[in-house]
């Protein structure tokens, strides 16, 4: 019997150093995470290199890679591909991301400038944890050898 695809592993986390930084004594701040499929893998790579074929007298059929990183750039991207909850309010009393749900399962209801503009928002402390988060349900995205 061939293979049948599962809906990716969702969890919900809670951002417990953020609730300490920030005073919260309420509800618990929580992300939930999707583990990262194929498409998002391919989209993060990306992020890494472009392949670049530059052909020279010298060394024809050379091939460069030119890599353009930023670890902050890194972890922004990472949470827009896999976040898809959390109930962070924003200073306008509204929820500072966006989320659907359909017949697909949870997803981001923002573009990518949507979501850049309110990860932005975040106090560098808050963006590290829920990027901490989204590497611990994404253990293919972890250094080798790093643990929890």
């Amino acid at each position: 019997m061939p293979v049948k695809l599962i809906a990716p592993i969702e969890e919900t986390l809670e951002l417990r150093r953020t609730d300490v930084l920030l005073k919260n004594a309420g509800e618990p701040t929580t992300v939930t995470v999707r583990q990262a499929t194929q498409r998002q893998f391919e989209k993060r790579a990306s992020t890494y290199a472009n392949l670049v074929q530059r052909v020279t007298d010298e060394d024809p059929g050379s091939v460069e890679y030119v890599t353009r990183f930023s670890q902050i750039e890194l972890m922004r991207i990472e949470a827009s591909l896999t976040v898809v909850g959390c109930n962070i309010i924003g200073p306008d009393d509204e929820p500072l991301f966006r989320f659907k749900t359909d017949n697909q399962g949870k997803a981001m209801l923002m573009d990518e400038g949507a979501f850049s503009k309110a990860w932005g928002m975040l106090p560098s402390e808050v963006a590290a944890e829920i990027w901490e988060k989204v590497r611990e349900v994404n253990l293919a995205w972890r250094p080798l050898g790093e643990v929890s």
